[in-house]
Parts: C-alpha cells; sequence; structure tokens
C-alpha cells in the first residue's frame, strides 16, 4: 500500500516522530516554525542516503526483541522508510523485519501489534505481507507449520497466538479442502494422544471449541477401520494405571467407541479394559455405574460380577471375615457341580489368599473339600483343567487336592479305591488316577515316615501350590 493511501492518521502518525534534538514535528508545524521544518527536512535528506536496514540498527531497533512495536524509535523508522520509499514502503519494512526476526517471532509480535491501536494497522499490513511471502514462495502447509513452531506446541497447540496466521495461510492457498491439509500435517507432528490432549484443551476456549471439534471428527475418521482395542493403545490409556477413568482422554475413546459400535459399545470397552488390566487393578478403579450396566450385558455380567466381588473385599478384611463367611456369603456353597462356572470362585481364592498368605491352597482345598467331598471335587476339578478360562484355578486346585491327599498318606491304589476305578472307567475317573499315580511317584520315594509330616514341594506343576491373590 502506498503512503498516500494510508488513512490520514497513519500519515499524521509517520510525520509526527522526534528526532533527536528537532523536537516534535508536528507540534512545529502547527505553529509555524519555519526553521524547524527546514531543519527537519535535512535531517530527512541526510537520512535518504541510508537504506531501511541502516536506519534501523542505527535506531538500536534491532536490539528491541520481540518490544520493536512498543519502542518509541519504531515510528521514527516508519516515518523515514514512508517518505524513502514513497512507492513502496510497506515492502521495504517487511524485508527489513524479515532480515531481523524469524518467521515465528515476527509472527508473534505482529499479533500482539494487533491488539494496540496505534500498531494495528501497519501490523495488519506487515502480517498480510507475510502470508503472500508464504504464498508465493510456494511454501507447504508443513513448512509454515514449522516455522512457526506450531509443531512443538503440545497441547497449547490450538491456542498459540499464531495458529490462526498458519489457518489463513491454509485458507488462502488452498481453497479446495483446507481442512483435510490441516489434519494432514497435524498427525506427521503429532501421536494420537498428544493431538487427542490438544483438541480436549482447545474445546474447553470458546474462540477455538469449533475448529477442535472439526479436528476431533477427523481423528476418529481417520480411526476407521481399528479396533477399540487399538485405539485404547493409540492414545495411550493402557499406560493410564489406577487414573484411567480420570483421563480426559477416556472419554475420547469412549466417543470413538460408540461411533464405531452403535449396538452396545459397552461390551467392547468392558472387553478392552480386561485385556489390559489384571482383575484387582479394575476393581479397584472400575467406577459403580460401569459395573452396573456391564452385569446386564450376557457377553460381560462374569466378568462383571467378579469385579464387584473383589471390590468388597477390603471391606470383608475389615470386618474380619473367615474364608467360610466369604464362601457362604458368596453363595459358593450352593454352586453343586457349577462350581467352576462360577466368577465369584476367583473372588474367594484372592480373598483367601489374602487372609492366609503362608497357606491359602490348604485353607481353600479344605473348604472346597468339606462341601463337596473329595470325589465330585476331583471330578469337577478335572472337567475344569479343560475350560480355558478356568484351567489356570483348576490346576492350581488339582495339585492342592493331590498336596491334601498326599499328607493323609493316600497311595495310589487308596485313591483308587476312593475313586472306584474298577467299576468306573470313563475318561475322567481314569485320567484323576493317572495324575495321581504320576504326582505321587515324583514324591514317594519311599512312602513317607509316620512321624514325617513335612508337606511336599514338588508337584505336576513345578513348585509349591500357592492360590494367588
Amino acid at each position: 500500500m502506498a503512503a498516500d493511501e494510508r488513512p490520514n492518521t497513519f500519515q499524521e502518525r509517520a510525520l509526527a516522530v522526534t528526532i533527536p534534538g528537532l523536537g516534535n514535528v508536528a507540534s512545529s508545524i502547527k505553529s509555524g516554525l519555519s526553521k524547524l521544518i527546514q531543519k527537519l527536512k535535512l535531517q530527512w535528506w541526510q537520512l535518504r542516503q541510508k537504506s531501511p536496514d541502516d536506519v534501523f540498527i542505527h535506531l538500536k531497533l534491532d536490539q528491541t526483541g520481540n518490544k520493536l512495536f512498543e519502542s518509541p524509535a519504531f515510528f521514527q523508522w516508519v516515518a523515514f522508510v514512508t517518505v524513502r520509499d514513497k512507492s513502496g514502503p510497506d515492502m521495504a519494512m517487511f524485508n527489513t523485519l524479515t532480515k531481523h526476526y524469524n518467521d515465528d517471532a515476527l509472527a508473534k509480535m505482529l499479533v500482539a501489534a494487533k491488539e494496540v491501536d496505534n500498531t494495528r494497522a501497519i501490523a495488519t499490513t506487515m502480517e498480510g505481507l507475510q502470508l503472500s511471502k508464504w504464498i508465493s514462495a510456494g511454501n507447504s502447509a508443513d513448512e509454515v507449520f514449522k516455522s512457526l513452531q506450531l509443531h512443538r506446541a503440545g497441547d497449547k497447540l490450538f491456542e498459540s497466538a499464531v495458529f490462526p496466521n498458519w489457518i489463513s495461510f491454509l485458507t488462502k492457498r488452498n481453497s479446495r479442502d483446507p481442512d483435510l491439509e490441516m489434519f494432514s500435517t497435524f498427525v506427521k507432528h503429532y501421536s494420537d494422544d498428544a493431538l487427542a490432549h490438544a483438541v480436549i484443551a482447545a474445546k474447553k476456549v470458546s474462540t477455538t471449541k469449533d475448529i477442535a471439534t472439526k479436528v476431533e471428527g477427523f481423528q476418529i475418521a481417520n480411526w476407521a477401520g481399528s479396533s477399540a482395542d487399538d485405539v485404547f493403545t493409540a492414545l495411550k490409556l493402557n499406560q493410564a494405571g489406577d487414573k484411567l477413568f480420570e483421563s480426559p482422554l477416556f472419554a475420547y475413546w469412549a466417543s470413538f467407541v460408540a461411533k464405531q459400535n452403535n449396538k452396545d459399545p459397552g461390551v467392547e470397552m468392558f472387553t478392552t479394559f480386561t485385556k489390559h488390566y489384571s482383575d484387582d487393578a479394575l476393581a479397584k478403579i472400575m467406577p459403580a455405574h460401569i459395573l452396573a450396566r456391564a452385569k446386564t450385558i450376557g457377553s460381560t455380567k462374569a466378568m462383571a460380577t467378579k469385579l464387584e466381588g473383589l471390590q468388597q473385599i477390603p471391606s470383608w478384611i475389615s470386618a474380619e471375615k473367615s474364608a467360610d463367611d466369604v464362601f457362604k456369603l458368596l453363595k459358593l456353597d450352593q454352586t453343586g457341580d457349577k462350581l467352576f462356572e462360577s466368577p465369584l470362585l476367583s473372588v474367594w481364592t484372592t480373598f483367601v489368599a489374602k487372609i492366609n498368605r503362608e497357606n491359602p491352597d490348604e485353607v481353600v482345598i479344605k473348604q472346597l473339600a468339606n462341601t463337596f467331598d473329595d470325589v465330585p471335587l476331583a471330578r469337577m476339578i478335572s472337567a475344569a483343567t479343560k475350560v480355558d478360562n478356568t484351567q489356570d484355578l483348576a490346576g492350581q486346585l488339582r495339585t492342592a487336592q493331590f498336596n491334601q491327599w498326599w499328607s493323609q498318606r493316600k497311595t495310589p491304589q487308596e485313591v483308587d479305591t476312593m475313586l472306584s476305578v474298577a467299576t468306573n472307567t470313563d475318561d475322567v475317573t481314569k485320567k484323576i488316577s493317572r495324575d495321581y499315580e504320576k504326582f505321587y511317584g515324583k514324591i514317594e520315594a519311599p512312602p513317607p515316615k509316620p512321624k514325617s509330616r513335612t508337606q511336599p514341594e514338588t508337584s505336576i506343576h513345578e513348585g509349591p501350590i500357592r492360590i494367588s491373590g
């Protein structure tokens, strides 16, 4: 913009400058002091021998840092450039500024200067020239993004003072699909969780809420085809520990799951939790409303029931409940041959392990044997070893039962008699007989003496059995 095309206020500002030794030019004009005017002309003639950059340095504006537009000498320089380069003062000023400031620093100063009345006009002009420079130079969205240091803004990305400058550049450079180019640039520099954090922060601010919501939509669309578990991991929720449900990213992830699974996102969410958190860990942090919902769904009912039970363990310990008390409280004594189908069995064994850390296996197997008798219990245990989600616990209980028989000095022959092997030729009976004979053979050489009551330390599972808590 040429000087004579500027608003009167800007032109007057350029003339009303203070040059060392001369006083205020405007007041001199108004007072009609001709000598002062002649002296001013002489000063301008002398300064015209220097370039805008020379005068910029002469006035020590190169030492003002980000306070450039606050310096009184800045307007002296503007006045000089306006008079010296009447055909293109704006570009002359801009070229000088770019010699002393990088894109990021200059853009931030211009944004701040636009908020001040006496620098708003020139800052707006310089900002427009900066955008034009990027476009004419053929800079990509990514190049300008980095030159403005937006790739280092973290979760303050949308709050950055120069973020609107970059958006303006995208809009002017790419009128076809600036939004897509914006998102494509984000994913080059921000991980899924980092971008999500930035979006969440921006949605809380009225001026950035709309664009943040738009970016959230792009990100969720970008995850199309990914599983709930994939995105859970991408957002690093698997590392959230006991702060999982407090993490702002949890709601973000839940929104994705809800959009991907319209039928029952709760099932997919609950299944994902159990992949990354142990039962004990989930029991400590799982909100009651999520458990209540999960208990109404067939595919998650068992796990939700189990977690709910685990949540009660601390109160049982405080109330000094015994293993028998809790066994009956959970109604495990009423399960019959469906014992291993109850999700509460592992809740009870966990409780026992916490109140009896030395010999939990003995307490567990004694309670079960007293409730179901040896043979029915052995058959339930044997059947449960063939089921994926019960085989580990069943394997532990089988060893515990064999240890109990061994401590009672039951020989394989006596166990065969107890099992009625002679008349019961089914596979389950045969397997129990073979397994105990194998167990007995490993630890009996020779059979224990009457006075020796030492428990064996080996079993068909390596090492002594311990019900884990």
